[in-house]
């Protein structure tokens, strides 16, 4: 037992934070239930901002009963841990006041600070010294030897000691297992414990050597909790306790008193289920630099999901709260640190835990003290620290409370830890204070769930706040959820197709993929199509609201192959200019990039607006060069009540003359025809408006043309503004700069014109030529600009539809 090998150590690390998942909205403030003795903590995400803030007020009925519900548990879980407060008192007590007085305590501890007198024995009869191997009655009988050696008054004690072996179940010792020494120096005696001060086992019962200078002069009132000796004289306390009384005492190690730690519930060292409860609950009192974790084992099995630990600011106090799955004796281990220690937690007390009925066992996530501090609680589900996902069902959900300063992200981890891409959503209810998070995994098998936090405004990185296990099982159809952000909630964006899938794909003899998204009609949406490299695809992406199913539509086209991005952007139409934000993302994996690429020219919102639809080039944001061309065509349909322009830039300046936008009646489409004076890469942009409208146009759609070859350039008769509002259209001749003196026939369609004449210069030619909305005749051109001029019934003044220069 005590001394049969020797003292078993425990220790655990510094462990990332920790979890409760509701304690029926109970407020927490915890440390993770720690890891087997002896791991290194992972403060991965754990960067904590310590600024608390106040609890905000809301007049939300929900809110409210949720609040109340809170706190209600709370009381009754304190009223139930104050009923047994009351237990009777041991009276432990030193017999000699005076033996720890500050001289002696200031030589005691110069003596350890002293290297020296740590060097190593090797050369003494007794059996320790010849195979280096003893239990407490060979450190015993060498240290009394050691002290006669030098005139120092020693004795060897035996008694009972909750070492290695140590069977917390019996309530009665009849043979004595340890053995000890007590010297006496300036009169006083003092106890000490060789055995344990020369190391101890570890987990695997391998001895390791290290000196623990606590257990040499040791405070008797300490020393009392883990060794009772034969003769009650030896306890050297002022009211010796009994037999009894030591095996309530709990098990404790010199962390229990150095960090000045205090139980304030249970006063025994086994403890039981709360009343109709699945767990039991332990307070402790620490000086606020402290700080603990706990760990609940059946055997050597630590118990996952079993511990949770909180400080409660209001009283001051560590709850620690343990949960068995089952019935049987279970050990409970309280470890502590300093705040400021990064390092190990070293084991402060043990307690244990006897369940004999158990009908409805519960467990606890990992919550960190960064939880309680955002104030957090859990919805659903409770008191759960694995999730299950079965029977063919796609994703879990978990709902938090929250206040609205709060920020969440999460992620999702598969067996192996390599995160799912699109296996988690997370979005907030403002109306309802909670944060909704869905977890979808790909595969079979163990995850982890993990979720993060921060208030708003703060600097640095997410903080882990809640951590969940998810087994999965008959997962046969899974799913995956695109890339969400604030915005697509706040504007309230929903995707209507495609459901639930993170990574979009080409179908077999497919150019593009389209996405529909519901959102309201003050939204306006965005969208871009980025590459493997991280660069727009030009003309990949095409993205209006279809008034017809009143859903807005969003085109993607890549050009090669690879894995793209599509990011659309939203913002209220309200927002002056182009405040969009980052709504959500996919990811567009491209296995093959497609025979006939598809593209799209850049359109405008108003394209939109006005009903505009383009005709050739069809599914090209390029505009065709024909073979010997001097200029290209593009057809658009319009609305009869909607007036086109537009212009060709080359290096970004305007061609003067070099675009014809006129309305074909017979094929009802407006005819565009732009004419380059270079080779090289052009830009063609139309304009629209309303003819009711002013004369302010807007931009519609942009083309790229990309001239290869020119053999001749042309230019175009300048049009006005009454060519375009009434529909009017050139036949010939299309070109300008007429040639001096030679005949040329003018044809044109000019509808419900009253009168259209000719004028050379300032003069006026006969009038003739025009019949039912066609004009056509022959002139002789002069020297003289040519202008063709109409009048309309309702206003008999003339105005200009064309005009010619001449070479």
């Amino acid at each position: 037992m005590g001394c049969k090998e020797s003292v078993n150590s425990k220790y655990v690390i510094a462990p990332k934070s920790a979890t409760l998942q509701n304690f029926n909205d109970i407020q927490h403030k915890s440390i993770l239930s720690n890891d087997d003795h002896n791991h290194h903590g992972d403060n991965k995400k754990d960067s904590v901002i310590s600024n608390k803030s106040n609890r905000q007020q809301s007049n939300s009925k929900n809110i409210r009963q949720n609040r109340k519900h809170r706190c209600s548990t709370i009381a009754s879980l304190t009223q139930s841990i104050t009923l047994e407060t009351g237990a009777p008192q041991i009276d432990i007590r030193p017999s000699d006041l005076y033996a720890f007085n500050d001289k002696f305590v200031k030589q005691r501890q110069a003596a350890i600070d002293n290297i020296v007198y740590r060097t190593t024995i090797d050369s003494w009869p007794e059996g320790v010294f010849r195979t280096r191997k003893g239990v407490c009655a060979g450190y015993g009988n060498i240290f009394k030897r050691l002290c006669d050696n030098i005139g120092l008054e020693c004795v060897k004690i035996g008694g009972y000691a909750k070492g290695y072996g140590f069977d917390p179940k019996a309530t009665l010792l009849t043979e004595t297992d340890h053995a000890w020494n007590s010297v006496q120096i300036d009169n006083h005696w003092y106890l000490i414990e060789s055995t344990w001060g020369a190391g101890s086992l570890d987990d695997n019962r391998k001895f390791n050597k290290k000196l623990n200078t606590y257990y040499f002069l040791s405070r008797p009132e300490e020393f009392i909790y883990n060794h009772l000796p034969e003769e009650e004289k030896w306890q050297l306390l002022a009211s010796p306790i009994t037999m009894k009384q030591y095996m309530t005492l709990p098990a404790v190690w010199p962390q229990y008193f150095k960090f000045k730690l205090e139980i304030v519930h249970p006063k025994s060292n086994i403890v039981q289920l709360l009343n109709n409860e699945s767990y039991t609950t332990i307070q402790i009192r620490a000086p606020v630099n402290v700080e603990l974790i706990g760990s609940l084992k059946l055997g050597n099995e630590k118990i996952k999901g079993g511990a949770y630990v909180r400080f409660d600011s209001e009283q001051h106090l560590w709850f620690c709260y343990f949960a068995p799955p089952s019935t049987g004796f279970y050990e409970i281990m309280i470890y502590a640190k300093e705040k400021s220690n990064s390092g190990f937690y070293p084991s402060a007390i043990q307690f244990n835990l006897e369940v004999i009925n158990l009908t409805n066992p519960i467990s606890f996530p990992k919550i960190s003290e960064k939880f309680d501090e955002l104030k957090l609680a859990v919805i659903q589900p409770t008191y759960q620290h694995t999730l299950k996902l079965e029977n063919g069902a796609t994703h879990t959900k978990i709902l938090l409370f929250s206040l609205l300063d709060i920020l969440l992200i999460a992620n999702l981890t598969n067996s192996v830890g390599e995160e799912v891409v699109g296996g988690h959503e997370i979005f907030f209810d403002k109306e309802k204070h909670i944060w909704q998070c869905l977890f979808a995994p790909q595969t079979n098998g163990f995850h982890e769930i993990s979720i993060y936090g921060k208030k708003q405004g703060d600097i640095g990185a997410y903080s882990s706040v809640i951590t969940y296990g998810l087994e999965v099982f008959d997962l046969t159809e899974p799913i995956s959820f695109p890339e969400t952000f604030k915005p697509y909630y706040d504007l309230g964006l929903e995707v209507v197709q495609p459901k639930f899938q993170h990574t979009l794909r080409l179908k077999d003899n497919t150019s593009h993929i389209q996405i529909l998204i519901q959102a309201p009609l003050e939204i306006d949406l965005i969208a871009d199509l980025t590459n493997c490299e991280g660069e727009k695809v030009s003309g990949g992406y095409k993205v209006y609201f279809d008034k017809r199913s009143s859903l807005w539509r969003c085109l993607f086209a890549p050009q090669e192959s690879g894995l793209h991005k599509i990011n659309i952007y939203a913002k209220k139409k309200s927002m002056q200019g182009n405040k969009y934000a980052q709504a959500i993302k996919f990811n567009f994996d491209v296995k093959q990039a497609p025979t006939h690429p598809t593209s799209y020219p850049k359109t405008t919102s108003y394209f939109y607006h006005y009903d505009l639809h383009i005709i050739a080039p069809n599914n090209s944001r390029f505009s065709v060069w024909p073979q010997n061309a001097s200029y290209t065509e593009i057809l658009l349909r319009a609305p009869m009540n909607i007036q086109l322009s537009g212009d060709i830039k080359y290096n970004n300046r305007k061609i003067e003359n070099g675009s014809l936008l006129q309305y074909d009646c017979d094929k009802d489409l407006w005819q565009c025809l732009f004419a380059p004076q270079n080779i090289g890469l052009h830009k063609i942009t139309i304009y629209a408006k309303w003819i009711a409208e002013s004369d302010v146009l807007h931009s519609v759609v942009e083309f790229d043309m990309d001239v290869t070859h020119l053999k001749r350039s042309t230019t175009f008769p300048q049009t006005y503004s009454h060519f375009y509002q009434t529909k009017c259209k050139i036949y010939e001749p299309l070109e300008d700069n007429l040639k001096r003196g030679s005949t040329v026939t003018l044809h044109y369609r000019i509808p419900d014109a009253d009168k259209v004449r000719i004028k050379s210069g300032s003069e006026w030619l006969t009038e003739g030529g025009y019949e039912k909305n066609i004009f056509k005749r022959q002139i002789v051109v002069s020297n003289e600009n040519i202008t063709i001029m109409a009048s309309y019934k309702d206003d008999n003044s003339f105005h200009s539809l064309i005009v010619y220069t001449m070479k």
